[in-house]
Order: structure tokens, then C-alpha cells, then sequence
């Protein structure tokens, strides 16, 4: 079993008997998402199901496959606009008339 870039596969490559069951599992690494297996030889699996078990029926091969996450883009905070304060004015006092 083999991985690319973002994450780990269980169990590691070794021989198996025809016939025996094997489950096998992709854990990927923080900020990446599983994507799929893709695999080759009687009894591999191909597809988004994780974990799985297969039936060995010969030499195979799997790998797993990884999605980089995007990083989320932040959100603009709208800034206050701010209020304008009144300018005064002159105002002319009237003189009282006798």
C-alpha cells in the first residue's frame, strides 16, 4: 500500500494470504481530506470508501489519495463610517430697539 502527499495508509505493504480479508484505512494530516483509493489486481479496491475491507485474490497494489484543503479566505469587517459632527454657525444676536 502507498500514499501521496497529506496523509498515511494502514495497514503498511506486506504479503497476505489469497482469500484472507484485509481492511484497509486512509488517515489524512491536518488540512487535507481524503479523495480516493485507486488500485490494481483481483480482489483490489478503487473508490471513496474509507475505511474498507477487501478480499485479497492476488498481488495488488493501493494507493490513497489526498486533498489539499483550501485556507479559509477571511472575511472583510466593514469599517464604521463616522459620523459628521454639525460645524456652527455665527448667528447675530438682534439689539432690542428702545
Amino acid at each position: 500500500m502507498s500514499h501521496r502527499i497529506g496523509g498515511s495508509v494502514s495497514p503498511t505493504s506486506g504479503w497476505r494470504a489469497s482469500g484472507s480479508t484485509v481492511s484497509i484505512s486512509a488517515k489524512p494530516a491536518s488540512g487535507y481530506s481524503f479523495t480516493n483509493w485507486t488500485a490494481s489486481g483481483t480482489g483490489s479496491f478503487s473508490g471513496a470508501s474509507n475505511p474498507i475491507s477487501i478480499t485479497m485474490g492476488g498481488p495488488i497494489t493501493e494507493t490513497a489519495t489526498f486533498t489539499h484543503n483550501p485556507s479559509p479566505t477571511p472575511t472583510p469587517t466593514a469599517t464604521p463610517t463616522p459620523t459628521p459632527t454639525p460645524t456652527p454657525t455665527d448667528t447675530t444676536t438682534p439689539t432690542p430697539t428702545p
